[in-house]
């Protein structure tokens, strides 16, 4: 019961040390390996690396919930968004990882899952074949500016006047090296795929989106858990007598208890519900409605027999 399971040790650890014990923490840590006197390899605890931490006496739950409600309904949407987008990503890679998937390239050896360097890869591989006249031009610019040819550079500006859009020049008029790069760069990001590789070329950028959203959501939650962590941390220092008193009795103890009381009556309650439902069915029918359907049963068998030439 909860008073073996819990409640015991709360009394004693009060009786020894006061209701300031509701202030205490334990902490969880990291491990790492060490030599011992032996020089045998042990595993000791990481006091740099706290991997969690809760109240001796109030758990750090009844804190979250007690002081940060809306800190901790924000970790609960980011956390349902993050599961939502999860699920998103599955069904993604389920649908287009058969032999025609348009994901199927880059699938881990599983098949089970599609690693960000695999996701990555490819669209780098497919990104390579983009093509336009814009970036063609844009790249034969690059290579005439290399090779230091700048009157055909101004030529081929001038049978390509889509080139002048880019801002390509420095102040003087001068061609600028990170000039270029940057519009040959705007050039290749507005060129196209070949059509063959299109359809992939655009799943391929609706996963990245999605797992990027994924991360970015999970990135939130570690920061905002971290945010809320602090805060409890600091609570704890800080929670009076009174505060202690009510978090044990009105939030622990008593709230466990209703709980619990809840839970039996709600067993008692589907038990008798469970018994009262087989009575029902047991006596469904009453005895004049069996009685008349087992006349009715004898005589039709004993017309059958009749037609088979039984007789008594």
């Amino acid at each position: 019961n909860y008073w073996n399971a819990k409640l015991q040790d709360d009394v004693y650890a009060i009786k020894a040390y006061g209701y300031e014990a509701g202030r205490e923490i334990e902490y969880e840590y990291a491990q790492k390996k060490v030599k011992d006197e032996n020089g045998e390899t042990v595993s000791v605890d990481d006091t740099s690396k706290v991997k969690s931490f809760d109240g001796v006496l109030i758990p750090k739950e009844i804190i979250e919930m007690s002081y940060f409600p809306e800190e901790l309904d924000t970790i609960n949407a980011l956390t349902e968004k993050s599961v939502a987008l999860g699920a998103e990503l599955d069904e993604m890679r389920e649908e287009e990882s058969g032999d025609d998937g348009l994901l199927k390239e880059v699938l881990n050896e599983n098949g089970d899952g599609i690693p960000k360097a695999n996701l990555n890869k490819r669209l780098k591989e497919l990104e390579s074949k983009k093509t336009s006249a814009v970036m063609d031009a844009m790249t034969k610019l690059m290579t005439l500016f290399d090779e230091g040819k700048t009157d055909e550079m101004e030529a081929l500006i001038s049978k390509a006047p889509e080139l002048a859009e880019f801002d390509i020049r420095n102040k003087n008029g001068t061609f600028g090296k990170a000039k270029l790069k940057a519009a040959l760069k705007l050039a290749m990001d507005s060129a196209v795929v070949p059509e063959i590789y299109k359809e992939e070329y655009d799943a391929l950028l609706a996963y990245q989106a999605k797992m990027i959203e994924k991360e970015e959501t999970d990135k939130a939650i570690k920061e905002a858990q971290k945010a809320l962590d602090d805060k409890v941390l600091a609570k704890y220092e800080e929670l009076t007598v009174e505060e202690i008193k009510h978090l044990l009795f009105d939030m622990k103890w008593m709230a466990k208890l209703e709980t619990d009381i809840r839970n039996e009556i709600a067993q008692v309650l589907n038990s008798l519900s469970s018994k009262v439902l087989l009575i029902a069915k047991r006596y469904e029918h009453t005895l004049g409605e069996i009685e008349e359907k087992v006349e009715t049963s004898r005589k039709a068998v004993m017309l059958a027999l009749e037609r088979m030439g039984y007789k008594w």
